[in-house]
C-alpha cells in the first residue's frame, strides 16, 4: 500500500518528495492512515487541526490526541480552534458547511504563512461515492457529478484511490490508534445518512458499487473537461460583471446560452436555479417586465435584453441640502454644489448638470427617490408631465427607474437627477445667481 500511495502521490505531484505538505489531521482512522503514509513515504509534511468546539471534550480530547501525534513524528503543529455554531448563524450556514468554510480558509492561511507547498485532506473512494450521491440527489451538472478532485488550488487528496476498507485494514496493521468521532454515526447529517442507509441498500443491488461510481466519475473526466473548455469559451465572450446592473442581449443569449442547461451554467454563480433559467428561456421576447429573484440577486426581463442586479436593499432615504452645502453622497452617485453669478461661466449642455435659478429656489432641498404620482414640467415644455410617462418615454429598463431621483423645492420638483430640470426653474432674466447641480455616479 505504501508503494501505491507513492506512485500515486508522485504522478499527482511530480518531485512530491522534495515538496512540503500540511495534512489535515482531525484524529480519526483516515487521517491517521494519512500521516502513516507520508512518514512511510519519506516525505517533507506538518500537521494542522481544527476544533470546531462541537463536542465538548471528546473535541478538547481530539486536538490532544492530534498534538501528540505530531510530536511521535517529530513534525511541526498548527491548532485553531473555532466557534462553529456561531459562524453558521451569521452566515446563514449549516453548521456543516460552516466547519468546512472555516476549516479550508485557515488550512489555506497556514499553508501560505508556514509556507507548504500544498494541504492534504484524508478523502477516500467511499467519500468520493457520497459526494457523486449527495450531489446526484442534490441535483447538479456534471462538475457536480466529478465529486472531490484529486489535486486543485493547493489541495491534495491523495487517498482518493483507497476505499475506507483498504485504509482500515492498513491502520489494524499498522496498529495505528485513532479517534471515534461519534457525530459519524448520527444519520441525521445527510451525508451519514448516505453512507449508513443509501451506500447499504446499493450493495444490495451492486456489491462493488463503491468501485463502480468511482470508474463512472473515471469515464466522466474527458468529457467534463471537453464541457468546461467550452463553457469558458462562451463565458470569455459575455465576462462575467464586475458591477451591477448588468445587461446581457437577448440574441446573445439565444446564440450561445440557448439551452437551460448553458444558462445554468453561467447564472448559478448567482444563485439561479435550474427550474428558473428553464422559465427564463422560455420568457425571452414573450414577457417583458417579468422578474426572476433569489436572496442575492434577480433578473428582469426588459424588452431585448435580460437585466441582472443585486437583491440586498440599499439603505433610501432622503436627503436634506441646505444653502451653501457643497454636495451629498446617495448609494447610487454623488452630487457637487456651486453657486455662480449669472454670465461668469459656460453652460454645460449636459443632463447631468442643473442650472436653476436660486432666486426661484427655496432651501432647504430635498433629494428622494421619485414616487407614483409625481410631477413636473419638462424643460422647454408648458404643461405638467407625471414622471413615471416621463422616465417611459425615455425607454429606461426598470432598474434605471427604480433608482431615479428627484431634486424638489418646498415640494415642488425642480430637477430629475441625470435627466431634465423643470421649467419653473430655469434661468431667466431676473435670475443673478445659478445653483449649480452635478451628478457623479460611484
Amino acid at each position: 500500500m505504501v508503494l501505491k500511495f507513492k506512485e500515486h502521490l508522485n504522478r499527482l505531484v511530480p518531485g512530491v518528495f522534495t515538496k512540503k505538505i500540511l495534512l489535515a489531521v482531525s484524529g480519526g482512522i483516515d487521517s491517521v492512515t494519512m500521516c502513516e503514509l507520508f512518514h512511510k513515504s519519506g516525505i517533507d509534511f506538518g500537521i494542522a487541526h481544527c476544533n470546531f468546539r462541537l463536542r465538548g471534550k471528546q473535541s478538547e480530547s481530539d486536538a490532544l490526541f492530534v498534538k501528540n501525534l505530531s510530536e511521535k513524528y517529530k513534525v511541526p503543529f498548527y491548532y485553531q480552534s473555532f466557534n462553529t455554531k456561531n459562524h453558521a448563524k451569521e452566515n446563514k450556514l449549516s453548521v456543516q458547511m460552516s466547519a468546512r468554510e472555516l476549516r479550508y480558509k485557515w488550512l489555506g492561511e497556514m499553508k501560505e504563512k508556514n509556507h507548504f507547498d500544498y494541504f492534504s485532506t484524508a478523502h477516500h473512494k467511499n467519500d468520493l461515492a457520497e459526494t457523486f450521491l449527495l450531489n446526484l440527489i442534490r441535483g447538479t451538472g456534471i462538475k457536480g457529478l466529478m465529486g472531490i478532485p484529486e489535486i486543485k488550488n493547493g489541495i491534495l487528496r491523495p487517498l482518493l484511490i483507497f476505499t475506507k476498507e483498504e485504509l482500515k485494514k492498513f491502520a489494524v496493521k499498522e496498529k495505528l490508534k485513532w479517534r471515534e468521532d461519534s457525530s459519524n454515526q448520527q444519520t441525521y447529517y445527510k451525508r451519514n445518512f448516505i453512507r449508513h442507509n443509501l451506500i447499504p441498500l446499493l450493495e444490495k443491488i451492486n456489491p462493488s458499487i463503491t468501485e463502480t461510481l468511482y470508474e463512472t466519475i473515471e469515464k466522466l473526466r474527458i468529457p467534463a473537461r471537453l464541457y468546461e473548455k467550452e463553457l469558458n469559451r462562451l463565458k470569455k465572450l459575455i465576462k462575467y460583471p464586475e458591477s451591477f446592473p448588468f445587461t446581457i442581449p437577448f440574441r446573445f443569449i439565444q446564440k450561445n446560452f440557448s439551452t437551460p442547461p448553458l444558462l445554468w451554467e453561467f447564472l448559478s454563480p448567482y444563485g439561479f436555479s435550474y427550474s428558473q433559467c428553464k422559465e427564463i428561456i422560455s420568457s425571452l421576447t414573450k414577457q417583458s417586465g417579468k422578474q426572476f429573484y433569489n436572496e442575492s440577486h434577480r433578473i428582469i426581463i426588459d424588452r431585448n435584453q435580460l437585466l441582472m442586479d443585486c437583491c440586498n436593499e440599499k439603505s433610501v432615504q432622503d436627503y436634506i441640502i441646505k444653502k451653501n452645502e457643497t454636495g451629498i453622497h446617495t448609494p447610487d452617485f454623488n452630487l457637487i454644489f456651486t453657486e455662480k453669478k449669472k454670465g461668469t461661466f459656460k453652460i454645460n449642455p449636459s443632463n447631468r448638470f442643473a442650472f436653476l435659478s436660486v432666486e426661484k429656489l427655496k432651501f432647504p432641498l430635498l433629494l428622494r427617490k421619485w414616487k407614483a404620482g409625481d410631477w413636473f414640467i419638462p424643460f422647454g415644455m408648458k404643461g405638467r408631465k407625471k414622471i413615471s410617462d416621463f422616465l417611459i418615454d425615455l425607454k429606461l429598463s426598470r432598474i434605471d427607474k427604480e433608482n431615479t431621483w428627484v431634486l424638489s423645492s418646498n415640494g415642488a420638483i425642480c430637477w430629475i437627477v441625470g435627466y431634465r430640470i423643470d421649467e419653473r426653474f430655469k434661468i431667466d432674466d431676473t435670475t443673478q445667481v445659478i445653483w449649480v447641480g452635478k451628478m457623479r455616479e460611484r
